[in-house]
């Protein structure tokens, strides 16, 4: 499995200190909210703002055609920040080889296979 760095639209994404904000799944498709932390060489990144140490950007990942999905050890609570945000960690891994996916964080481990992974900052 490689790396999702080699994903079209992550080299530039840290999702090792990304936080996962919201996981939905339906039928043929699976989302991640997360609140991304973009590299320099992003073409959206900007300055850290006051009192962060990185670039945060809100979005979502996407998973279109899913044809398998598992998921285990879901059952971790999230935490709540002093805004009242809820956080379910990171993606401590993320890893494809060709159609399937798979990622690792608190929130549990997933896998699937899809026919493409994209993501989605917004405007």
């Amino acid at each position: 499995m490689k790396a999702y760095t080699f994903l079209a639209g992550f080299a530039e994404l840290v999702l090792e200190e990304s936080f996962v904000l919201g996981i939905r799944v339906e039928p043929s498709r699976a989302t991640f909210e997360v609140e991304f932390v973009l590299t320099p060489d992003h073409p959206a990144y900007t300055p850290a703002l006051s009192g962060e140490r990185e670039c945060f950007r809100q979005g979502w990942i996407r998973f279109f055609g899913v044809q398998r999905l598992l998921w285990e050890n879901q059952g971790r609570r999230p935490a709540i920040d002093a805004t009242g945000t809820v956080d379910y960690g990171h993606i401590d891994s993320f890893a494809s080889n060709g159609d399937i996916f798979r990622l690792d964080g608190d929130w549990g481990t997933m896998e699937l296979t899809a026919d493409r992974v994209e993501v989605d900052l917004g405007k």
